[in-house]
Parts: C-alpha cells; structure tokens; sequence
C-alpha cells in the first residue's frame, strides 16, 4: 500500500513535473515570441529613425544646392546683363568718329577702337600697338608726348594738322588725356586717349572769319561810295553850287543805288539771324506767279545793262498761282537772279525759264557766268560758304544769299536743285508744288508774256 501511495505520489510528482515542463516551455516560447516580435519592432524604428535623419540630411543639401543654384542664376543673369551692356558699350565706342584708345604702362596700348586702329594705321593680324602702328608720324608722336606728360596735374592736349592732297583735305586732329585713373583698381597706370577730329570746328571758325570779313567789306563799299558822293555834293553846296546838274544827279544816283545795296544787304542779315531763331512766320496767300517773275525782270535791268548782260525771260503761257508768302518768295528768287548777274561776266546771259512740270512750278535761272567747282557744289547752300571761283575773283559777297534762299523756298514745300560746268555756267531751278493749302486744285493763270521775252539789252 505504501509502494503504491509511492509509485503513485512519484507519478503524480512525474506528471506534475512535465505538466510544468510543458507550462515552462511554452512560457519560453511566448517570451522568446515576444522577444523576437520586440526585437523585430525595435529594429524597424531604429531603421525609420535613421532613415529620417538621413531624408533629413538630404533636404539641407537639397535645398543648399537649390541656393548654389538660384545664386547661379543671379550670377548668369548679371554675366549676361553685363555682357550685353559690354557689346553695348563696345557697339557704340566701335561707332564713334572719334577715336579712343587706353594705354597702360606708359605706351602699352590695351585698347583701340575702330577710329583708332584706323587713324594708327595698326596691322590686322595683330593686337595694336604703337611700336607697329603706320599711321601719320606727327600723330603718333602727339600721342607719345602725351602719355609722357605729366597726367597727374591734369589734362593734357596736343593739336595736330595732318594735311592732304589739297588745301580742302586738311584733317585737324587733337590728341587729349580723357582720364588718368593712376593705380587704384588694376595696380598699373592707366590713360585713355581721345583723337577728336576739330576738322569742322576749325572749317566753321574760319568761315566765320571769312564772314566777318566779307560782311564788313560788303558794308564799308556802299558806305563808302555813300560818303564820298555826299561829301562832294556837301562841298558844292558850301562852296555855292558850281557842280553841274548832270553831276549831281549821277551822284545822288549813286548814293541811292548803294543805299539801297547796303540795306539788302542788313535785311538778308537779320533774316538769317529771324531764320535760326525760328521766328520767320510764312503766311499763306495767293501769289500769282506771272506777275511776281515780270517785277523782278525789270527791277534786274538796271544791273543788267550796267553789264551789258542781256535778260532773257521764258514763261509758259499757263503757270499756276501758288498758296504763300509773296515776299519770301520774292527774296529766294532776288538772290538767285542777282547772283546770276553778279557771277556773270560782261557780254553775258541769264535766262529765266517758268513752266509747270508735273504738280511741280519749275522756275530756272541759269546764266553763263564763272561756274562752281564740283569740289564746291555740296556746299555752296552753307552759311557763310562760298565758292573757290568766287574767292579767287575777288567778286564781292557774304555767302548768306544761298542758304536764305534754301531755306525760304523749303519753308513753302520746294527745294532747289543746281547744276554748273566751271568756267561755263550754272542753273539753279527752284520746284515749288502747286497744290494749294487744303488740298485744293493748282490754280492756273494766263500769263501775260507780251514784252517779256527777249535781252533786256
């Protein structure tokens, strides 16, 4: 009894043992679940957290590589905006009539503009340089006493004359220091050079002095003759009147003739003077042209005759009335006729010839006088401007005449047009339009031309 109580409590002991074997094992086996699910789930986290901190690195690089980008951007965009003001700059330097060149160093030419390389006569193939510059040696030595001038006292100019095949061709050059910027931004002395071409303005300086002297010898002639006709018919009369009528009357003639020479003279002067300062009002009227051409024959006879120059006048039967201003018109025309006469020799013609060409008045005068040099005819409606021919004759004048007219015939819509053969003659043909103000319909006039044709001698 007590064996099987024994064998029992051992079987019981036995069965408890396992049964707690079994409880331990799957105890363990949920703990090592558990573990292992811990395990798995630590790992991913820590995965994920070093994966954020990653993303996190690759953002701060992503956008520093956006702000290296975007700084790019803005660094292109200013490159580029510099680079067109630089073609800018260059485009208008490579442009300039002047020339301009930066030397550093002393002589080191760095830079030269077109004007420049030109001027320096420098070779193609190469950078330009003084020490291989061909150019005019007058020039070239300006430019070396320039730069070894003493620029830190200030500017430094020279003027050089570099003449041509004819006296007409001179070129006037200055060679001046632009700026000397010393060694503050590259470390080297610097200059920049500037070869202005003062041919016009020393051209316009000595035709003002020609005017001036022309205007004071157009004036003291008349004045002259004035004066001495006066003093004589003064003198007769203090002394009881012995002079002979017939000379009396010359003298108060003449006296009248250069009165009225010297006031066409001022009136031209001050109307140049009213045209550049845009004050000449231009009315609108009807001018009947037939008419007008008939007064300025006879008011030419006179000076014609004094010079055996025969006037012959040739206007179409029909010639249109035009929209304008009478007396400007009248002018222009005064100056050419009187110019024809004036430039005429003795024995010789002028001819007036009016028709209507087109929708154009076609007045030419047309003389067979001293001529215009074809060096000459681009010029001849400057101010102050005149002709070698007429220079070289000693033919009186202010070279005023021409431009007035220009100008008083382009104010009514015209224009004038010149030809000339030197030593032969010249024709100047003004071209008015003949449409009036308003677009109306030109006006045509029978022209009364009994008595007008032929020599006025």
């Amino acid at each position: 009894m007590s064996s099987e109580l024994l064998i029992a409590g051992a079987a019981a002991l036995v069965a408890s043992g396992c049964a707690w074997l079994v409880a331990r094992q799957r105890a363990v086996a949920a703990e090592r679940r558990r573990v292992t699910s811990f395990a798995e789930r630590s790992g991913l986290e820590l995965g994920e957290a070093r994966a954020g901190r990653e993303l996190g690195q690759l953002a701060e690089q992503v956008e520093e590589l956006q702000r290296r980008a975007a700084r790019a951007s803005r660094s292109e965009l200013r490159l580029r905006v510099a680079e067109e003001e630089s073609a800018r700059l260059r485009c208008i330097l490579e442009t300039l009539p002047d020339g301009v060149m930066v030397f550093e160093g002393g002589e080191r030419l760095v830079a030269a503009n077109a004007a420049a390389r030109k001027l320096l006569r420098c070779p193609e193939d190469g950078a330009p340089a003084l020490a291989t510059a061909r150019g005019d040696a007058e020039l070239l030595a300006a430019i070396r006493e320039v730069l070894r001038a003493d620029l830190a006292r200030g500017l430094c100019a020279r003027k050089v004359e570099l003449a041509g095949r004819g006296e007409r061709e001179r070129a006037i050059w200055r060679v001046r220091a632009l700026v000397a910027d010393g060694e503050a931004c590259t470390g080297v002395p610097r200059a920049v050079l500037l070869l202005e071409d003062q041919s016009f303005e020393e051209a316009s300086a000595r035709m003002r002095s020609e005017f001036v002297y022309g205007v004071s010898h157009e004036l003291k002639t008349p004045l002259t003759s004035i004066q001495a006709s006066l003093e004589m018919l003064v003198e007769d009369e203090e002394d009881g009147g012995g002079v002979a009528a017939e000379d009396r009357s010359r003298l108060l003639h003449l006296a009248h003739g250069e009165s009225v020479r010297l006031a066409r003279m001022i009136q031209e002067l001050l109307e140049l003077a009213r045209v550049e300062a845009g004050i000449t009002q231009v009315r609108r009227e009807r001018v009947e042209v037939a008419p007008l051409l008939g007064e300025l024959r006879e008011a030419h006879r006179p000076l014609a005759e004094r010079k055996s120059i025969e006037l012959d006048w040739r206007v179409s039967p029909y010639v249109p009335a035009l929209q304008g201003d009478r007396e400007l018109l009248r002018q222009a025309l005064v100056n050419l006729i009187s110019n024809a006469i004036k430039y005429t020799p003795e024995g010789g013609r002028v001819e007036l010839d009016a028709a209507l060409e087109g929708e154009e008045l076609s007045i030419a005068v047309t003389d067979t006088g001293i001529g215009i040099g074809p060096e000459d005819l681009p010029r001849i409606f400057d101010k102050f401007y005149r002709a070698s021919q007429a220079q070289s004759s000693r033919i009186p004048g202010t070279g005023l005449g021409l431009p007035l007219a220009r100008y008083l015939v382009e104010s009514h819509g015209g224009r004038i047009e010149v030809e000339s053969v030197l030593g032969q003659g010249s024709t100047f043909r003004v071209r008015l339009p003949v449409l009036a103000a308003g677009g109306e319909e030109p006006v045509l006039q029978l022209a009364s031309i009994g008595g007008w044709s032929g020599g006025a001698a």
